[in-house]
Parts: C-alpha cells; structure tokens; sequence
C-alpha cells in the first residue's frame, strides 16, 4: 500500500507501478489518496 498521495497524483503512480503490481486500486479520503495492489508473481 501507498498512502499519502494527494489527489490528482495518483493516475501517474498507477501507471508507472501497473507493470510490477496488479488489482492496483485508488481510494479517496477527503483530499487524500492510498493505492493498494499484489505484486506480481
């Protein structure tokens, strides 16, 4: 998990970490965003 994006950064993290995770997911608490995925095997 990656916590302590703000929002509007997280479409560049998910980018450059989707070739070494899957199921990578974005939440959003108030201005807040965390970023959890499974590494791939």
């Amino acid at each position: 998990a990656l916590s302590g994006i703000l929002h509007g950064q997280e479409g560049e993290l998910l980018e450059r970490y989707s070739p070494w995770f899957e199921q990578l997911q974005a939440v959003q608490d108030e201005d807040w965003m965390r970023i959890t995925g499974v590494r791939r095997a």
